[in-house]
């Protein structure tokens, strides 16, 4: 609720269709994390783009910039990519047993 929802101290605008297609918000570290749950105004707010096959993150808000120093990431992306990478994440997290405090690391592979 503190990256996307309404706890947060910079409430997510959501880009018109034509940027991002039925946008939504997406956090990582994942709120369900221990290290997930921070303030979204904190974190960086970025437009994932895949273009030519190569994913390019823009800010999404230049008023904003992205410092690369963020504790966090809010990402505007489409309601559906967002609900798949959420059913990963929740079948990674049943399948694999992790309880609170488990450890676990994330490999992003292109």
């Amino acid at each position: 609720m503190k990256t996307c929802g309404t706890q947060s101290s910079l409430p997510f605008v959501r880009k018109p269709d034509d940027i991002v297609p039925d946008d939504s918000c997406d956090e990582f570290p994942f709120a369900s994390t221990e290290q997930g749950g921070n303030d979204g105004g904190l974190c960086a707010e970025i437009v994932p783009l895949l273009e030519n096959g190569v994913w390019n993150i823009y800010e999404a808000d230049p008023a904003r910039p992205v410092t690369y120093t963020e504790p966090c990431v809010r990402g505007h992306v489409p309601r559906e990519v967002n609900q798949l990478a959420g059913t990963a994440y929740s079948n990674l997290i049943q399948n694999q047993r992790i309880i609170e405090k488990d450890p676990f690391y994330l490999v992003v592979e292109l």
